[in-house]
């Protein structure tokens, strides 16, 4: 399924972004607590 093919229209815009991943401390970076986020070699569309 594409943008296009569900909305009959064609998209004006695109982006990509690199996947994501959390090794350890999912939601302390808000509290001063240790993260350790890496970039996966995937990405989005």
């Amino acid at each position: 399924m594409t943008f296009e093919t569900i909305l009959g229209i064609p998209a004006q815009v695109s982006a990509q972004a690199h996947a994501r991943v959390n090794l350890m401390g999912e939601h302390t970076d808000y509290n001063n607590g240790f993260v350790l986020p890496t970039l996966l070699p995937s990405k989005t569309t």
